[in-house]
């Protein structure tokens, strides 16, 4: 029977409910407990934060404040929700090998500030 490796916890802060785990990379694993707010935080050497797991009641909420996220998978990434929200301060960029399919239930709207450019072998409106 294999055993997980043991990681020792360094720190126990009863008074302030936090738990501190030293990892070997030099980062810290954190457990923050402060009045009904619960947190999981993974710090970097150097102090960043690299990953947050706040938990509330509506559930948990991810948050990776680091220079760049990537998710990858072997086959499908999807993401679903009530409501999905992209925001960039710059650009964003959608490619595909093959179609881009984009249906609504509702009303569509492309809105610029500048140009719109529609480029086609066809066009088909309506």
């Amino acid at each position: 029977m294999s055993r997980e490796p043991h990681l020792p916890v360094n720190t126990v802060d009863v008074a302030k409910g936090d738990v501190h785990c030293d990892l070997p990379s030099g980062r810290q694993l954190a457990v923050r407990v402060d009045g009904d707010r619960e947190q999981l935080v993974l710090v970097s050497p150097d102090g960043h934060v690299e990953l947050q797991v706040v938990m509330t009641a509506e559930g948990p909420v991810l948050k990776l404040p680091a220079a760049r996220v990537c998710l990858e998978g072997a086959d499908t990434v999807a993401l679903a929700g009530k409501r999905l929200e992209l925001k960039a301060d710059e650009d964003i960029c959608m490619e595909a090998g093959g179609a881009i399919d984009l249906k609504s239930g509702g009303d569509a709207r492309v809105t610029s500030e500048s140009e719109v450019h529609v480029l086609g072998s066809f066009i088909y409106l309506n």
